[in-house]
């Protein structure tokens, strides 16, 4: 369904990660979001569009600009939620604090 969308509006006041907006980038879909989960900034982003506040009026514009502009949502997810690199971290954790 995602791949068969222009943009994914996101409109959840509260998130605990925000899985749709990556998977959604996964497809190389933009998104109109809220400030919540990992999203940590607000305007245009290489993803899409955040709002500042969630009202009617900004999430309108958002849908304006992620029309009217190219993103690449695929690549910025890509990079940012890299497995390899998660897997690398992971162990080097788990090797940090292994008991001898």
């Amino acid at each position: 369904l995602y791949s068969a969308s222009d943009f994914v509006v996101i409109p959840s006041v509260f998130e605990t990660f925000g899985l749709v907006s990556v998977e959604a980038g996964l497809c190389n879909v933009p998104c109109v979001t809220n400030k919540v989960g990992w999203v940590n900034e607000t305007g245009t982003t290489p993803y899409g569009y955040v709002v500042k506040r969630p009202v009617l009026e900004e999430y309108l514009k958002g849908i304006d600009i992620v029309l009217q502009n190219q993103f690449k949502p695929r690549e910025y997810m890509t990079e940012r939620f890299n497995y390899a690199e998660w897997v690398r971290k992971w162990k080097n954790l788990i090797e940090s604090v292994k008991l001898k």
